[in-house]
């Protein structure tokens, strides 16, 4: 005899699995622009097949570091969905694509792989993490916002999308998260340089935090500065006090995820419907 444990999990897996069904069938049905407007960032996740991808966990080469040139793309793509609106975040080169060759930090450091760990709680999970180079003392300015793409709209966030070939799309929905502006509203920030692979951690575990003070930096939008809160030798990893983006309800209020992706983590809708999307991450980064 089942008990009632086995019996709720049971039907929840039936529930589980007929809306992935409902939902493959809804978008057999729809163009490609259309799902693109319209997805939330777990359903473009499964519907770009990124696990298979640039995230397939089983991939023995990890995560990719991402080149110059990689974040120069990302850049570009950025800069022209905001030319009509004349609102880019990331300021543009005289030509001769020098700006394309910098970062955001304001120390040397360099981005190794590393062996992914739950050591520090809620680091992101990829290979490519920052080390400082050199000793960092106590409150010197570690990176700031120079390059972090700001969409002040949903629409925009999904052009961009759009423009990136697949690998980095995936890349793109993983790494969004979502700040305030000065009159409150919501915006969404994605870091489009190596301060991307920064780990953030509890703040007993980190080294480098938004600010000086508890008030810095409040509803800036997508800016931002992270300091040292201590001493950081050379070799260390720098590791940032997660405490500074908005609620993942924001998220849910602009229609990029449902309240049950939240529960799930958006990754359990089974999109094996759609025809397989064939790249190698690896091989033009």
């Amino acid at each position: 005899m089942k008990s009632w444990v086995e019996d709720e999990e049971e039907e929840q897996k039936i529930q589980d699995e007929d809306a992935q069904t409902a939902l493959a069938r809804v978008l057999e049905t729809m163009n490609e622009k259309d799902i693109w407007a319209s997805l939330t960032i777990g359903e473009l996740y499964a519907w770009l097949k990124c696990s298979v991808g640039v995230h397939n966990p089983n991939d023995p080469r990890g995560y990719p570091i991402y080149r110059t040139s990689t974040w120069a793309l990302m850049r570009e793509a950025y800069r022209e969905i905001m030319v009509a609106e004349a609102a880019s975040s990331i300021p543009v080169g005289d030509g001769d694509g020098e700006v394309d060759q910098l970062s955001g930090f304001e120390v040397a450091f360099r981005t190794l792989k590393t062996a992914n760990s739950n050591d520090v709680e809620n680091a992101r999970q990829l290979d490519g993490r920052n080390y400082a180079v050199e000793e960092i003392s106590k409150g010197t300015l570690v990176w700031k916002s120079t390059y972090t793409a700001q969409f002040n709209t949903t629409d925009e966030y999904r052009r961009f999308l759009q423009r990136l070939p697949s690998d980095l799309a995936c890349e793109a929905l993983m790494m969004i998260y979502t700040r305030y502006s000065s009159s409150g509203d919501p915006v969404l920030c994605l870091a489009l340089d190596p301060g991307a692979f920064t780990v953030e951690g509890t703040p007993e575990g980190s080294n480098i935090k938004l600010g000086t003070t508890m008030n810095d930096f409040q509803n800036t939008g997508c800016y931002m500065e992270h300091y040292a809160t201590r001493d950081i030798a050379a070799g260390e990893e720098l590791i940032l006090d997660s405490d500074f983006s908005a609620p993942v309800n924001e998220l849910i209020s602009l229609g990029l995820m449902l309240d049950e992706d939240r529960k799930s983590g958006g990754q359990e809708i089974d999109m094996t419907v759609f025809q397989e999307r064939v790249y190698d991450p690896h091989s033009e980064l």
